[in-house]
């Protein structure tokens, strides 16, 4: 017998299912991309999207939606359909039931945010910014120029 199923692209574009978020306790640990597991950041687990894709992940209970971005392979529960960070988990109201049921759609990239990595600025202690504007002055005082 064959059962033909009709499907629209958006569907094919589209997971439905249950979400599971991943413990503190792992932070620090190496994901699958290499990349360490940081609960504040918006990451998640998937078995088959290239890593570094952005996925909307949407609660079907309360309607709250998390963007996160893949860096690690999984759920290895059989039926549940993405992982996500502690930080994703809180945004979308999971935290208290341990699972919730989702929407996962891929971001294209006229849909996908500003990277935040644009906004990022690493500040040095005062002690290195005291020692290298000293010596950014002093190569300014000889017209000398350094790239860091």
């Amino acid at each position: 017998m064959l059962f033909v199923v009709p499907f629209s692209a958006i569907d094919a574009q589209s997971q439905r299912g249950k979400a599971s978020f991943y413990s503190r306790h792992l932070t620090g640990r190496l994901t699958a991309s290499g990349e360490k597991c940081t609960a504040d950041a918006f990451t998640c687990a998937h078995r088959t999207y290239p890593f570094g894709t952005l996925l909307r992940v949407t609660n079907l209970d309360n309607g709250s939606e998390a963007v996160v971005r893949v860096n690690d392979r999984g759920p290895y529960v059989r039926s549940r359909v993405v992982d996500v960070s502690y930080a994703a988990a809180e945004q979308l109201g999971m935290l208290r039931s341990g699972t919730a049921n989702v929407k996962v759609e891929e971001l294209k990239e006229e849909d996908q945010p500003v990277p935040a990595s644009l906004f990022i600025v690493d500040i040095a202690p005062d002690d290195f910014l005291s020692a290298s504007s000293n010596r950014w002055s002093s190569l300014a005082d000889n017209n000398i120029t350094e790239e860091y």
